[in-house]
């Protein structure tokens, strides 16, 4: 057998593997959003996209339009954040979850 064809063939079917796997627990931690899928596009909350693509369609959810399926949507779930008594989770501007603690009347983006 040909070393030189096998190795770089086992190491694209490892990779495949691992990110079939990879994909799979992502979609399983995920909760699914309703969504429907129309003749060459898709439709979710009000945002349609192609066939075999997807799109963010909020800062915590992302959706792929499958050609085969209904599209498949996953939102980011945030882990909790405990505060002290005096203070509150902060979402930054473009994420999704709370990152960091702050008294209720800071912003931190509008510090330098």
């Amino acid at each position: 057998m040909n070393t030189k064809v096998l190795l770089p063939t086992m190491k694209f079917v490892a990779i495949c593997g691992i990110l079939a796997l990879m994909g799979a627990l992502y979609a399983e931690a995920m909760p699914q959003v309703r969504s429907k899928r129309s003749e060459g596009n898709c439709t979710v909350n009000g945002h349609t996209f192609d066939v075999d693509t997807g799109v963010f369609t909020s800062v915590c959810e992302f959706c792929f339009c499958s050609s085969h399926d209904s599209p498949d949507c996953t939102t980011q779930e945030c882990s909790s954040l405990s505060c002290e008594d005096d203070q509150v989770p902060y979402t930054f501007s473009g994420e999704c979850c709370p990152s960091i603690c702050i008294r209720e009347n800071d912003n931190p983006e509008e510090q330098g």
